[in-house]
C-alpha cells in the first residue's frame, strides 16, 4: 500500500535537530520502507525548499543514515532494504548539488559537515560502490575548502572541540534512543506483549546509538577512557535489561527480532511522529 504524500510530507516538516525527532522520523520511515521511493522524493523536496534551514537539512541526512542503518542490520525485509538503498543511491546525489550549488556555503555548515559524517560511515557500512561514496565525498570536501579556514584560522585548532561536541551529540542521541525504548518496554509489558514489534524497533536503535558512540569514542582525538568505561557499562546494562523482557500470558518469554512490521492501520489520533513509542 502506497503512503500518502501528504501523510510523509507532514511527517518530515516535524523534524528538527534533537536526536529524538531525527530517531522518530527514521523509525516510521523505517516501518514505511517499501514505499521509500516516494518517502525520499518527500525528503528532496524539504532539502530542496529555500525556507528549509541548514540545521533540517543536516537532521535529513541523519535520518537517512539511521534508515540505512536499519538496512545493515536487517531491520527491514530484503525487499525493501533494496528499495530504500535504490532510492538513496539515484535521489541523493542531484539532492546534494542542488544544495550545495546554492549561494552562500557559510549557510551551509551543518549540511556539509552532516554530509562528511554519514559518508564515512556509509563507507563503513559498504552498502553503496565506492564511486558513488567518493563522488559525494567530492562534492563535500570542494563545498567546505572554502569555509575550512574562516579569518585565516587554522582547522587544527577547532579539530578538539569539534571531536568532543560531535561525542556529546551522540551521547545525547543514545539517552533519546534508549528513554524511547524503555517507554516501549514498559507499555509493551503493561499491554501483555502486543507491541513487540515496537520494542524490537526501538532496541535496535538503541544498540546502534551506543555502538555508533563507542566508535566515535575510540577513534576520535580525545582522551576517551572514561567514556568507553560508560558504555561498557551501558552495554552491560542493555544485555542484562533484555534477560527481564516479561512474558506473555502463556509463559513463553517473547524474543528480541529484528523485524521491522509492515504498515499498520493507525487511527487519526494516532497518526502523530512518534507515536508508536
Amino acid at each position: 500500500m502506497m503512503v500518502d504524500v501528504g501523510r510523509i510530507a507532514q511527517r518530515i516538516d516535524l523534524v528538527g535537530s534533537s536526536s529524538g525527532s531525527i530517531v522518530s522520523l527514521a523509525t516510521w520511515c523505517a516501518l514505511h520502507a517499501y514505499d521509500f521511493d516516494t518517502i525520499m522524493g518527500c525528503i528532496g523536496d524539504k532539502l530542496k525548499a529555500d525556507v528549509t534551514s541548514d540545521t533540517t537539512r543536516a537532521s535529513l541526512l541523519y535520518v537517512l543514515h539511521e534508515v540505512l542503518l536499519t538496512c545493515a542490520t536487517r531491520g527491514v525485509s530484503q525487499e525493501s532494504q533494496r528499495t530504500v538503498l535504490t532510492a538513496v543511491s539515484r535521489k541523493l546525489p542531484n539532492y546534494v548539488e542542488w544544495v550545495l550549488q546554492k549561494p552562500q556555503v557559510e549557510a551551509h555548515r551543518s549540511f556539509i559537515a552532516g554530509l562528511g559524517k554519514v559518508l564515512v560511515w556509509w563507507d563503513l557500512l559498504n552498502m553503496f560502490p565506492q564511486a558513488w561514496i567518493q563522488s559525494l565525498r567530492q562534492k563535500q570536501q570542494q563545498a567546505e575548502s572554502p569555509s575550512q579556514t574562516p579569518n585565516g584560522v587554522s582547522p587544527a585548532s577547532t579539530s578538539m572541540l569539534s571531536s568532543l561536541q560531535h561525542v556529546v551529540q551522540l551521547m545525547n542521541r543514545y539517552e533519546d534512543a534508549k528513554q524511547q525504548w524503555k517507554t516501549c518496554r514498559l507499555a509493551a509489558n503493561n499491554s501483555g506483549g502486543d507491541n513487540v514489534n515496537d520494542v524490537t524497533t526501538t532496541e535496535g536503535h538503541t544498540r546502534r546509538a551506543l555502538i555508533t558512540l563507542r566508535e566515535a569514542v575510540e577513534s576520535h582525538s580525545v582522551d576517551g577512557a572514561s567514556l568507553s568505561q560508560w558504555c561498557d557499562q551501558q552495554w552491560r546494562e542493555l544485555e542484562g535489561q533484555d534477560m527481564e523482557v516479561a512474558k506473555v500470558d502463556n509463559g513463553a518469554s517473547w524474543m528480541m527480532k529484528t523485524e521491522v512490521k509492515s504498515e499498520a492501520k493507525m487511527s487519526p489520533e494516532e497518526d502523530i511522529l512518534g507515536s508508536f513509542y
